[in-house]
């Protein structure tokens, strides 16, 4: 992992402080290939708006004359117009996709779809990029300061806004302090009482 950012969170429950260290997930692929439910793209080898290029391979049978309608308003994803490995958003067939699949209504499916085709495009042209972070209390006298917890997969957008970056944090911090919990009580098992309550036996085995 290739940390790029640190910074210091105070619980504002128990004050207690975490070191939370951002890195890059170089596992994620391009995010319509690691999630579904974005519009309809396709691999292409030559330029849909061009009109010319489309007609030929029309009249070789290659395309349909409905293609014909929607080529026009394609519109590319990433970088790569000239290489086999061009990808076009097909905006008219997402506004299918995003009313008969998603539940949109047809007058908002245009802008439902418009942020559809920014959001995918806005990763491959690194204008966002997938990152991890990891927790761990800061305290280095602390008897749990080497236990950490790490997730990735997140969108580095989130680093935008305080309230999506805090809600990332707490969600850590939560999951860490569960993991210390069942660190500390690992050797316990739960009995249950008449009474409802939970007595602890310690595991000496």
């Amino acid at each position: 992992m290739s940390d790029f950012n640190t910074q210091i969170y105070t619980d504002p429950r128990t004050n207690i402080e975490y070191e939370v260290k951002y890195w890059y997930d170089l596992d994620q692929r391009e995010p319509d290939a690691e999630f579904d439910g974005h519009g309809h793209i396709l691999v292409l080898d030559f330029d849909p708006t061009d009109e010319r290029a489309v007609e030929d391979r029309v009249s070789e049978g290659l395309l349909s004359e409905e293609f014909t309608m929607r080529a026009p308003l394609m519109r590319l994803v990433n970088d790569h117009r000239h290489s086999h490995t061009a990808k076009w958003y097909d905006f008219v067939a997402s506004l299918n996709v995003a009313v008969e699949q998603w539940g949109v209504a047809p007058d908002k499916a245009y802008d439902v779809v418009e942020k559809d085709y920014e959001y995918l495009r806005g990763w491959y042209n690194n204008e966002w990029y997938w990152i991890g972070a990891t927790v761990r209390r800061a305290d280095e006298d602390d008897p749990w300061h080497e236990e950490v917890f790490s997730v990735g997969g997140f969108e580095s957008l989130i680093l935008d806004k305080d309230e999506d970056k805090i809600e990332v944090i707490e969600d850590l911090v939560c999951s860490l302090e569960s993991q210390i919990r069942h660190e500390k009580h690992k050797g316990q098992l739960s009995l249950p009482l008449d009474t409802g309550a939970v007595v602890h036996l310690t595991n000496y085995r």
